[in-house]
């Protein structure tokens, strides 16, 4: 089972306790409102259970908070995942360009593969991007890092190995410093 699941599991536990007080609390507080009499002991029943009402209502809200940091943490591991994977995709088309330079005549099955590729890390910059985790720090990193892209895919196309092959280590380089941006998010 995994850490998530089973912190949602705690917590849905939690919140069943809680809420089994906060129903013992106003039926105790029921109770003492019907039986009260001039006694000191029902008002001090009646108080003990707001109380009780107000510790369990609070934990609720805890919980609350606490599912909501748990689903922030769950977005942050796919978030970071993601970007990493952003890395070893510039490294596989520039290898792809590698094959197909070194083979003279435009490879079709590695010229489609990179193209695939280049598509999808483009569509995952866009998706970093709009993601609800991305500040405006990290989105000016992976503005930088489409800058760059933009220079390496135009030198592949125009067939220039020589400027290929530095701006493919700047994507690598800057994409990793918004992997790092993403991570320091999870403290």
């Amino acid at each position: 089972m995994s850490i998530s699941k089973e912190l949602n599991l705690i917590i849905d536990d939690i919140e069943k306790s809680a809420k089994t007080a906060r129903m013992i609390s106003l039926n105790a507080g029921v109770i003492a409102v019907r039986t009260r009499s001039e006694t000191n002991e029902s008002y001090a029943f009646e108080a003990v259970a707001d109380q009780i009402n107000r510790i369990s209502e609070e934990s609720v809200g805890r919980l609350t908070s606490l599912r909501s940091a748990l689903d922030d943490l769950h977005d942050l591991t796919r978030t970071i995942n993601i970007a990493g994977r952003q890395r070893m995709i510039s490294q596989r088309i520039m290898k792809l360009y590698f094959i197909e330079y070194l083979e003279e005549s435009m490879c079709t099955v590695s010229r489609n593969e990179r193209q695939k590729l280049q598509n999808l890390f483009e569509k995952t910059l866009s998706d970093l991007r709009g993601s609800r985790l991305c500040n405006r720090e990290i989105e000016k990193q992976l503005n930088k890092v489409e800058v760059i892209w933009q220079r390496f895919t135009k030198s592949m196309e125009q067939g220039n190995m020589g400027a290929c092959i530095p701006l493919n280590d700047e994507v690598l380089a800057e994409m990793n410093k918004a992997v790092v941006m993403f991570e320091a998010l999870g403290g």
